[in-house]
């Protein structure tokens, strides 16, 4: 089984160094910090972030936007984290210095931001227990099961959990158990930029344009997690894609089929 996704336009996994300045002034300002940032501490910064940011309501009464959206999320009430990037500007612990980060390398930042997310999700616990599972959950419990007897056939046959055998032991890749996908918002006073002025400086930004809509294609599915089943043994094996290209895996990696070889 293959697990598709919405393909992400505009995006592209390089370009995570700045360009040179002129080539960035003629893209409309969009040069990037000089130095390379600390994705450990940033993301750490960003676990706070969803934790402890506040604002007032309409009714003058500070809430905890993001803690209880989050937790909307973990009661399966919501699907979409909205991040204002007006809210990191202006939290105290992260400022501009971060808010520009994330605006000028947009796509490493989704990663950092989702781990966050799912290091805060990991310690809420569940509200409302009205939500029936989804077909995503009975096959993920499906996999669990399925991964619960092979580890329990391994050690009623007294095998370890070196070399091969720890292969089998691997989680399953984030992109498959996540319940919920990440929106940037951007700034209020970002200017937008003409569509002829998008340059390859852009590759990797969050950008805002202005255009008519005259036609629509149909949206061509993305591969995100490729699974693999052997034939030999029924292991399954996934694949994380984040290019366009990808080279498919030809060989099972299960302790089985290496003994077996």
């Amino acid at each position: 089984p293959l697990r598709f996704s919405r393909p992400t336009r505009g995006w592209s996994a390089r370009a995570t160094r700045t360009r040179p300045a002129s080539r960035a002034a003629r893209a409309g300002d969009m040069s990037g910090p000089a130095e390379y940032a600390d994705y450990k501490a940033d993301e750490d910064v960003l676990y706070d972030f969803f934790r402890e940011y506040r604002e007032e309501n309409d009714d003058m009464m500070e809430t905890f936007k993001y803690a209880e959206l989050l937790q909307k999320v973990k009661n399966r009430a919501s699907r979409v984290v909205e991040v204002d990037l007006d809210d990191i500007n202006d939290w105290e612990r992260a400022g501009p210095e971060l808010c520009e980060r994330i605006r000028t390398n947009a796509r490493r930042y989704v990663d950092i931001i989702s781990r966050a997310i799912d290091r805060v999700l990991l310690a809420l616990r569940a509200t409302d227990f009205s939500r029936h599972d989804g077909a995503a959950d009975v096959m993920r419990n499906l996999r669990e099961d399925k991964r619960d007897r092979a580890r329990a056939e391994r050690a009623a046959n007294g095998e370890g959990d070196d070399g091969a055998a720890q292969v089998e032991d691997d989680e399953f890749p984030p992109a498959l158990t996540r319940r919920y996908q990440v929106v940037l918002l951007a700034r209020e006073g970002d200017k937008s930029v003409p569509l002829r002025r998008v340059l390859s400086a852009h590759i990797g930004s969050l950008l805002t344009v202005k255009g008519i809509v005259t036609r629509v294609t149909a949206v061509k599915p993305q591969l995100q997690v490729a699974t693999y089943t052997c034939d030999q043994c029924g292991f399954e094996v996934y694949q994380e894609v984040t290019a366009r290209n990808f080279m498919p895996l030809f060989k099972c990696p299960s302790s089985n089929c290496e003994h077996n070889r």
